[in-house]
């Protein structure tokens, strides 16, 4: 038993190594994300132009995707229709609104010159022949292409206010794009559709070999890893498995044994590893859902890959004492 627990301190530091290596390639990820969309505007790397559609009720639009419907006044000035996403663009003042609060605005740090103030000292800009409270200011500390860009909410327009105009549908996922594409042109079939272009880092990240690279050599390190390490335990825990059948314990306890330590491993190297991460700064509440989440994952892929090494040990054995039989050898016990 002394070295089942020495086995399973080792498969705990294993299981902190891997955590702390996908949460340093997720901070990593979100941080290259967010280069992205502040050198593309705010927009996602998947954005539909639509024409002619003021004809859609975009309140009956559902779609399982996260997506951002916008008009543009002009190259930058736009109106916020409706948005479904959960991703809030970083900010250098004040907060970004998702919630209905009115005829709002976040503004670029260059555009502050069309501030004004009112009495209570709240800031305000005028557009269009309305009036907006600003609520922050986004973008970075360095240059970037949303530095003069003004989000505009709650927003009441004509149509006819505008010229040319132009609804852009901001989607995160290209499958998600091309399947909100399809259901809008079944059910608007006058709209047109044209698929906008990626602007600033994002043309370079989102097609560089160096970052598919790294994606791919993250997967295949983890997935190697759990693999190696649960085959390395299934090895050192043969002898505690042969005991617990010697003293008749049935199968499927052993293997719900064997599930349930990776289960308690997993949750104590995620609690530990999102602990620091958490109280040290590295990680907010929404990248906390994103570690959970692939926690989930590693779980699974460890508590499948138990069940494989287990039952494939166990077939293993019942062939060979057929084989003894054969040859008319007495087996005493034939469970593993």
């Amino acid at each position: 038993m002394r070295i089942t627990r020495k086995s399973v301190v080792f498969y705990f530091l294993i299981n902190i190594v891997i955590y702390i290596l996908l949460t340093g390639f997720l901070l990593y990820f979100e941080k290259q994300t967010n280069y992205d969309r502040l050198s593309n505007q705010l927009y996602y790397d998947n954005i539909l132009l639509i024409y002619n559609g003021g004809n859609i009720d975009w309140t009956d639009v559902e779609e399982p995707e996260q997506y951002r419907v916008y008009v543009e006044v002009n190259s930058d000035c736009r109106i916020l229709i409706k948005d479904t996403s959960k991703w809030m663009p970083p900010m250098l003042e004040g907060y970004y609104p998702k919630e209905e609060m009115g005829a709002v605005a976040v503004i670029g740090k260059n555009a502050g010159k069309m501030i004004y103030s009112d009495a209570k000292g709240n800031q305000w800009i005028s557009f269009m022949g309305q009036e907006f409270r600003v609520t922050g200011v986004v973008g970075a500390e360095y240059a970037t292409s949303c530095d003069d860009l003004i989000i505009l909410f709650g927003a009441q327009f004509k149509e006819s206010e505008l010229d040319n105009i132009v609804y852009i549908v901001d989607v995160k996922t290209q499958r998600g794009a091309r399947k909100m594409e399809k259901s809008l042109i079944a059910e608007y079939p006058e709209i047109q559709i044209q698929h906008g272009s990626i602007k600033g880092t994002a043309r370079l990240t989102k097609s560089s070999y160096f970052y598919r690279l790294l994606i791919i050599e993250v997967l295949f390190i983890t997935t190697l890893s759990i693999f190696i390490f649960g085959k390395f335990r299934q090895k050192k825990y043969d002898m505690s498995y042969k005991v617990y059948q010697i003293y008749g314990l049935p199968l499927i306890f052993i293997l719900i044994k064997g599930e349930l330590e990776i289960l308690v491993i997993n949750i104590v190297s995620l609690l530990v590893t999102s602990g620091v991460g958490y109280f040290g700064g590295l990680l907010t509440r929404s990248q906390l859902e994103n570690v959970m989440w692939i926690s989930i994952g590693i779980i699974i892929f460890s508590g499948i890959l138990e069940a494989i090494f287990f039952w494939k040990k166990v077939i293993k054995i019942n062939v060979y004492n057929q084989s003894l039989r054969k040859c008319g050898v007495i087996i005493y016990n034939e469970r593993l």
